[in-house]
């Protein structure tokens, strides 16, 4: 157990996946497989949603030759959706992760919730990091949803990429 900016955090370890998230956030596992998983991460008052997915590598590279050219997808994907506006990337940039080069992004935006009849608008930050890992042949997408001008999620969301192992 590790601690940033006095927050402590506990470890999560599934198929050799492991990654630290802040202590007294709940878990919510979606789908834990070895070669697939959606497991969640949530804030006490669910400020804050941070997600961690992966799966099979050989898919997702008959889409994308790197985590790079993914998240530049992602992206663009981001700017032509109806259900998003105001966006603005704030940061997009490689970085290594236990040895594998990954791609990290972080954007504001503000997304459309709700039905034709009741429409809202959040503002939100969006983190995310894509990598690669060849020696388990899958990919991992860790990524996250918080309220703007809140850099406590921020760091939380960099150490958990830092802790970020794949095998």
């Amino acid at each position: 157990m590790s601690e940033t900016s006095d927050q402590e955090f506990e470890l999560f370890a599934a198929y050799k996946i492991s990654i630290e998230y802040p202590s007294g956030w709940e878990i919510q596992i979606k789908a834990l497989k070895r070669d697939q998983g959606v497991v969640s991460f949530k804030s006490k008052n669910e400020e804050c949603v941070c997600t961690l997915t992966w799966g099979p590598l050989k898919g997702v590279q008959k889409k994308f030759s790197d985590p790079e050219e993914q998240a530049q997808s992602v992206i663009d994907g981001f700017r032509e959706k109806s259900g998003i506006k105001d966006f603005a990337l704030l940061e997009k940039r490689r970085l290594t992760i236990n040895g594998h080069e990954a791609a990290m992004l972080r954007v504001k935006a503000k997304l459309k919730l709700g039905s034709l009849l009741s429409r809202t608008w959040l503002s939100s930050n969006i983190q995310a990091l894509y990598l690669y890992c060849d020696e388990t042949e899958r990919y991992l997408i860790v990524y996250a949803l918080s309220p703007p001008q809140e850099d406590d999620y921020l760091n939380i969301f960099s150490h958990m990429i830092q802790s970020l192992k794949c095998h």
